[in-house]
């Protein structure tokens, strides 16, 4: 058991005579959040902001391995696939503001579709990928959930489970209205013509609960909101720059997602 966790047998019942009259509610506060004049964190508005700052700095980036290979990206070609995604995306009809539930194996894909989707103020949803694409599996009705709740239409997979995913769908009636589209078969060659406005309260992805009690519940998690986490994290951690971080968790899971690359970025 957790230090701190007391087990009670019934709900608590707390004497009225034991809450003084016209007491406030207690509220905890974290210690201030230094400004980045006064040496805190950078401050963005949007995480947009944030990767186009990272994009303008020399040599900095990511280096994905996979058997053996290194591949390193800077963040200013991150961003340049990103733009070029984006392209992509509204070929077939994406739009600001729609959710899409990611189904992407290869991480470098993933980032790249992730990140056009965040300029294009579509909102992530990544969950995780199903072994088995049987609506049985405790996976795919998930993904099922998800689709209803948030009423999407659109899932970006990868060519080695679009197939799958294609014939599983139609099949639900969650899934009936959605369109799955393989990544592979986007095309990038050009990138947007023009980016929305995002705004610092725009969703830019769902979390995901963990369904134990039933379906897993969506929840709106926005640019102003990460940013001041990422923000406390990186004052608190006394994190910097030079830093190197190594993620070896899929990205359907939050931390790789927000612990590691938008703190990074």
């Amino acid at each position: 058991m957790p230090v701190g966790i007391v087990m009670l047998p019934g709900p608590l019942t707390i004497p009225n005579t034991m809450v003084r009259e016209g007491a406030q509610p207690a509220c905890a506060c974290g210690p201030r959040l230094l400004s980045a004049s006064e040496g805190g964190p950078p401050e963005f508005a949007t995480l947009i902001d944030a990767l186009e700052a990272a994009a303008a700095s020399r040599g900095t980036g990511i280096t994905y391995l996979s058997d053996s290979v290194e591949i390193f990206e800077t963040y200013t070609e991150l961003l340049g696939a990103a733009r070029h995604h984006l392209g992509g995306l509204r070929k077939i009809g994406m739009e600001q503001g729609e959710p899409c539930l990611m189904q992407i194996g290869q991480l470098r894909v993933h980032i790249h579709a992730m990140w056009g989707c965040i300029l294009g103020g579509i909102s992530l949803v990544n969950v995780s990928i199903p072994s088995k694409h049987e609506v049985k599996s405790a996976v795919v009705q998930k993904l099922l959930g998800v689709l209803d709740n948030l009423d999407a239409k659109h899932v970006l997979a990868s060519s080695d489970n679009a197939a799958s995913l294609r014939r599983l769908l139609p099949q639900t009636s969650e899934g009936a209205n959605t369109t799955v589209h393989d990544v592979s078969q986007l095309d990038v060659s050009s990138p947007a013509v023009c980016e929305p406005m995002i705004r610092a309260g725009d969703v830019l992805f769902y979390l995901l609960t963990s369904g134990s009690t039933g379906r897993s519940k969506c929840i709106p998690e926005r640019h102003c909101a990460v940013i001041s986490h990422l923000r406390h994290s990186i004052l608190h951690c006394n994190y910097k720059p030079s830093d190197i971080a190594m993620n070896w968790l899929p990205f359907d899971h939050v931390v790789p997602m927000l612990t590691y690359h938008l703190c990074d970025v």
